[in-house]
């Protein structure tokens, strides 16, 4: 596994302090083809994108209006994924006669340039502009403020699925994202951590699955500290 020596040290510090890896290291490298095709099996996200697929068409005429003055704007797909979980809510904007201009924002490059390729495949003419960033240590302020400057367009900021259930400080992450944000830019959070559907049929889609139980435990496998005689259990 290909790690920086900053991303060696958060993992050590981790593991050290609180007995755990972050989240984001499972998709790095070959994490993110996995992803992507763990993603496409389980119907597009599974039922959780479909609630918050629902939420969104049923708001998204409150939150447009924030952006009645402007043609166009730059979509921060924070903690993009594959991409695909924003295509949805991009089909709806630009229905609506908005330009966008896709950026999606991850710490895995190569997460980045799936979502991308994912993208161009949906939208052909659509712009991208890859951004890698660790937005849990590293602050996204100067880079949305100097995208609007150079674009003048305001930024709508998505964060959708359960990624925020990813994150080992959700206040952090949050503040950072409102940082970056001026009047004029609108943020959507997903509601995978938030929904009206039994907690036990949302386990059902990790319990007794190998390739889940493979992708969880892969970094820690690499790392040593995990074998097959080893007990893993979903909670």
């Amino acid at each position: 596994m290909d790690l920086t020596q900053t991303q060696e040290y958060e993992l050590l510090a981790t593991i050290s302090a609180r007995g755990e890896i972050p989240v984001k290291f499972i998709y790095l490298n070959e994490g993110a083809a996995k992803w992507d095709t763990y993603y496409r099996k389980t119907e597009q996200g599974g039922r959780d994108t479909l609630e918050e697929d629902r939420l969104m068409s049923s708001h998204i005429d409150s939150f447009m209006q924030s952006f009645h003055d402007a043609s166009g704007f730059n979509l921060i797909d924070l903690g993009c994924g594959n991409g695909l979980p924003a295509v949805k809510i991009m089909e709806r904007l630009a229905g609506k006669g908005f330009s966008i201009h896709y950026v999606p924002v991850d710490i895995s490059q190569t997460m980045l340039a799936l979502a991308a390729k994912n993208i161009k495949k949906q939208f052909p003419d659509i712009s991208v502009t890859e951004m890698q960033v660790d937005f849990e240590n590293e602050s996204l302020t100067s880079k949305l403020l100097g995208m609007k400057q150079t674009s003048r367009q305001p930024n709508l900021l998505i964060n959708l699925g359960g990624t925020l259930g990813n994150y080992v400080n959700v206040g952090a992450v949050l503040t950072n994202f409102l940082q970056s944000m001026t009047l004029e830019d609108y943020l959507i959070v997903g509601n995978g951590l938030v929904n009206d559907q039994n907690p036990q049929k949302i386990l059902s889609n990790y319990i007794g699955k190998e390739s889940v139980k493979y992708e969880d435990t892969r970094v820690a496998r690499k790392l040593g500290l995990f074998n097959d005689q080893d007990d893993y259990k979903v909670l």
